[in-house]
C-alpha cells in the first residue's frame, strides 16, 4: 500500500513538472513569436481609394505599438461626384464638335482629409512571408473640401448663334437645366481650366470603420486591402448636382489597395 501511494504521488509531482515545462514552453513560444512580429516599428505606404461617390490616392504613416496595435495617420486626396449623374453629348456647331457634359453639375468636389486612427488584431493565419492578418480599423479626423464650379458654355441670350461660358446661379439656372432637344440652350462642357478663381471652402469632419486585410505581415513590403464604411458631415450641403437635393453628409463604402515598406 505504501508503495503504491508513494508512486502516485511520484506521479503526481511528475504531472505537475510536466505542466510547469509545457507552460514555459509555450511562454517561450510567445516570446519568440512577439520578438518575430515585433521586427518592425513604423510603416509607410501609399494607395488608391475607391468610394462609392468619389476616388482618389492617399499615404499613410503607421507606428506598430505592439503585435496587436498599430496607430496610424492617413492624408487623402479625393475627388467626388454622384453616382446618378449622367453625361451627355456635346452639340456641333459649324466646323466644331462640343465636349461632353454631365448634365445638372454645379460643381467639381475636391477634399483633403486627414484622419487619426488605430488598427486592432482580430486574427492572423500563419506566421511566414505569405501570411494574412485581419485587423479591425477605426478613424476620425478633418476634412477640407472646395466647390469648383463647373461651367458650361451655353446659347447666348440675345443670339442663339454664340455661346457664353458660364457656371450654375439663380439667374441662368432654367438655361443651365435646359437639354430639350433643337431649343435646349446647352451646347456642350467648358472645361475642367474654368472655375479655379470662384472656389468655396467645404469645412467639416469625418469617421470610419473598416476591416484591414494585410499580406505578407512579415515582410518588409507591404500589400494589403481595407473595406469598409466612411461617413462626412460638412458645414453646409455639397452642391454637387442642381437636380439633386444635396446635403451637407455623405455616406459612403470604400475600398483601399495599398502598396508600401516596413522598417
Amino acid at each position: 500500500m505504501f508503495i503504491y501511494l508513494y508512486t502516485m504521488k511520484i506521479r503526481f509531482y511528475m504531472l505537475i513538472l510536466i505542466c510547469l515545462f509545457v507552460k514555459i514552453g509555450n511562454g517561450q513560444g510567445n516570446i519568440i513569436k512577439e520578438d518575430r512580429n515585433f521586427l518592425y516599428r513604423h510603416e509607410f505606404s501609399a494607395g488608391i481609394k475607391v468610394q462609392t461617390n468619389s476616388y482618389g490616392i492617399y499615404l499613410e504613416k503607421v507606428w506598430i505599438k505592439n503585435i496587436y496595435t498599430k496607430k496610424f495617420i492617413q492624408f487623402d486626396l479625393l475627388y467626388h461626384y454622384d453616382i446618378r449623374q449622367k453625361k451627355m453629348d456635346g452639340l456641333a456647331i459649324g466646323d466644331r464638335t462640343y465636349k461632353k457634359f454631365v448634365y445638372g453639375k454645379r460643381n467639381d468636389i475636391f477634399t483633403l482629409k486627414f484622419n487619426f486612427g488605430y488598427r486592432k488584431t482580430i486574427a492572423e493565419r500563419a506566421m511566414q512571408k505569405n501570411g494574412v492578418a485581419l485587423y479591425f480599423c477605426y478613424s476620425a479626423g478633418f476634412n477640407l473640401g472646395i466647390e469648383k464650379p463647373y461651367f458650361l458654355f451655353l446659347r447666348d441670350v440675345d443670339n442663339v448663334n454664340d455661346v457664353n461660358a458660364e457656371s450654375y446661379n439663380n439667374e441662368n439656372k432654367d438655361r443651365f437645366l435646359n437639354n430639350s432637344g433643337t431649343n435646349g440652350q446647352i451646347v456642350g462642357y467648358a472645361g475642367f481650366a474654368r472655375g479655379w478663381g470662384d472656389i468655396k471652402p467645404l469645412f467639416g469632419g469625418n469617421l470610419k470603420l473598416g476591416l484591414h486585410f494585410d499580406w505578407a505581415r512579415q515582410s518588409v513590403f507591404i500589400k494589403s486591402l481595407e473595406v469598409g464604411a466612411n461617413l462626412d458631415v460638412y458645414h453646409r450641403s455639397v452642391n454637387i448636382l442642381a437636380t439633386r437635393n444635396n446635403k451637407p453628409y455623405i455616406l459612403n463604402a470604400y475600398i483601399n489597395f495599398q502598396l508600401g515598406k516596413r522598417w
